[in-house]
């Protein structure tokens, strides 16, 4: 437990750099819980990592719609 907390305790320090860092503080805190309470963590570590990067996509392409794009100004 002690081991979970330092993890958490970085992840949460190293959160406003990018939410990489949380994201992956969670899920080696998840992967150390599931092994505590005698679950396969090995398992359950691939999904939660895929749900991750089709999160990171989906959040990316999201944001980028509607920004505006920006065009050099031509005079006419």
């Amino acid at each position: 437990m002690a081991v979970s907390f330092a993890v958490l305790a970085v992840a949460r320090w190293l959160r406003p750099l990018t939410h990489a860092h949380w994201a992956a503080g969670m899920t080696t805190v998840l992967s150390l819980l599931l092994g505590y309470v005698h679950q396969d963590a090995a398992s359950l570590l691939p999904p939660r990592l895929a749900a991750i990067a089709v999160g990171t996509v989906l959040s990316v392409g999201a944001s980028g719609y509607p920004l505006p794009v920006q065009r050099p100004y031509r005079r006419a």
